[in-house]
């Protein structure tokens, strides 16, 4: 058998079910950068050959994983991360947010250090001294006698997980912690954006160029509207298909083109974008699926 074919002895959880108030109630996984959803960017930093587990609501992503949802439903990070393990079946577990774009990247780092020292477990420090556990690399049995010890697991914070691991403190280097960058608001968001997103200076990410070239693919197409149509403006990609996401999800699926189009609408009549598909993001977010009452 090929060895790029064989399973790796650890397996990545992605802990993507969270309610994402801070950003508007938004399903930050789905959340696009450059085009792609954000769960689909930390897929494709984790090598092909590593088990996925993902705490979230099923959906279409671009490799094969295990879905699954804690119990009970927004129990925490602690309870979805107990939900996962029941689906582990390898020795070594690295722990992400579904917010974490380059998340794979440190994954592997600490993965081949941990198991050259063969040590209790890997807790990342950044550069600002804050330990991240969203991020931790941590041989699964343990993992799974701190949960026996937390219980109750209901609304426990992963400070509290941590504390019974007994991990040892992998300070990280800037470009290390880089890999770390999530949001957790809208500003975080804008920043992540702006700074060019998961840009990544290296090739660790062995299907990158299929990112890109989903990201290109949408470039030249809205290019090539934009001459068609005489539009001089500019098109922020990222922010219409995060509007039409929320539409679709929160509304019903139709609901992301007609969203879209009177988006469009409202700005040439002299609506700032922003304040335009703000005031969308918080109609959807509030709005009754079943049509049968307003919402209160």
């Amino acid at each position: 058998m090929d060895s790029r074919s064989q399973p790796e002895h650890w397996s990545a959880v992605i802990l993507a079910g969270g309610r994402g108030s801070r950003i508007g109630g938004q399903d930050k996984a789905s959340v696009t950068l450059g085009g792609v959803p954000t769960l689909d960017w930390i897929l494709r930093s984790l090598p092909s050959t590593v088990e996925v587990v993902v705490v979230a609501p099923p959906r279409e992503v671009s490799r094969q994983v295990t879905f699954c949802l804690e119990e009970p439903r927004f129990g925490g990070p602690v309870a979805a991360l107990a939900a996962a393990l029941l689906h582990v079946t390898t020795p070594l577990v690295a722990v992400l947010g579904g917010d974490m774009p380059r998340g794979g990247e440190l994954a592997v780092r600490l993965v081949e250090e941990l198991q050259a020292s063969g040590g209790p477990g890997l807790l990342p420090v950044d550069v600002n001294g804050r330990r991240q556990p969203l991020g931790m690399v941590v041989p699964a049995h343990r993992i799974r006698r701190a949960l026996a010890r937390l219980q109750p697991i209901d609304g426990r914070a992963m400070h509290e997980l941590t504390a019974q691991l007994d991990c040892v403190e992998r300070r990280l280097e800037a470009e290390e912690s880089a890999w770390l960058q999530d949001f957790d608001t809208e500003r975080d968001l804008r920043e992540l954006r702006a700074a060019g997103g998961v840009a990544s200076g290296s090739s660790t990410s062995p299907t990158s160029a299929a990112a890109d070239g989903v990201h290109m693919s949408l470039e030249r197409w809205v290019q090539e509207l934009r001459e068609e149509l005489s539009i001089e403006d500019d098109i922020d990609v990222d922010a219409i298909l995060d509007l039409a996401r929320v539409a679709a999800h929160g509304v019903q699926r139709p609901a992301a083109p007609l969203t879209a189009y009177m988006l469009g609408l409202a700005v040439a009549r002299g609506t700032d974008f922003a304040l335009a598909a703000a005031a969308i993001e918080l109609s959807a977010s509030s709005w009754v699926k079943s049509g049968e009452e307003e919402p209160k």
